[in-house]
């Protein structure tokens, strides 16, 4: 079992949401990242892109900018868990206490 550097991992989720758990080896993990990542990702571009379609501009009215930012604040909480994720398994890989 090699050792997991924490900066690598921690680094690879906030470039992209599971990529610190491919480093970590916790392959099921970062696909469900990945997954999750692609969804918001691609729910938040859809939005923006339906409104400006629609309107002309990004945002019609005030219930569409609170539903875009409920969005992207849960995008975010899931960025930050991915990183938190990726970084104390890192560690406890380290520590022996789980397995790659």
């Amino acid at each position: 079992m090699s050792k997991k550097d924490p900066g690598i991992a921690t680094v690879l989720s906030a470039i992209i949401p599971g990529l610190g758990q491919f480093y970590n080896e916790s392959i099921i993990l970062g696909i469900i990242f990945v997954l999750i990542d692609l969804f918001f990702l691609s729910f938040i571009l859809y939005a923006i892109g339906d409104s400006i379609m629609h309107f002309g501009y990004i945002f019609n009215s005030t219930e569409s900018i609170y539903g875009l930012l409920i969005i992207v604040g849960a995008y975010l909480i899931v960025w930050l868990i991915s990183i938190k994720e990726a970084q104390s398994t890192s560690h406890k890989i380290n520590k022996k206490e789980v397995k790659p």
